[in-house]
């Protein structure tokens, strides 16, 4: 794995982290905003996203500069409850 690719999948791996240290540390705070967080998404929309997200990271993966052989695939998608889409990929 190049230098590069490396730094891509550190980034990706440290922002899940920080959305889920983020969202553990403020429940249990007092500043933490009502309702926010992730919400619960069904099947169909969960599976509607997973597919836009693929479309994204294969576009995304280019404009990193990632080879052909470096196959982007969305994994998961997280909603928060304002309505953002975070998708969680990864490149094989």
């Amino acid at each position: 794995m190049s230098h590069k690719h490396a730094l891509a999948a550190a980034l990706a791996l440290g922002a899940v982290t920080v959305v889920a240290s983020q969202s553990t540390a403020a429940a249990g705070t007092s500043s933490a905003r009502p309702g926010a967080g992730f919400r619960a998404i069904s099947a169909g929309v969960r599976g509607s996203a997973i597919r836009i997200a693929d479309r994204e990271a294969e576009a995304l993966a280019k404009s990193l500069g990632f080879g052909t052989d470096e196959k982007p695939a969305a994994k998961d998608v997280l909603v928060d409850t304002d309505g953002t889409r975070h998708g969680v990929i990864a490149i094989g």
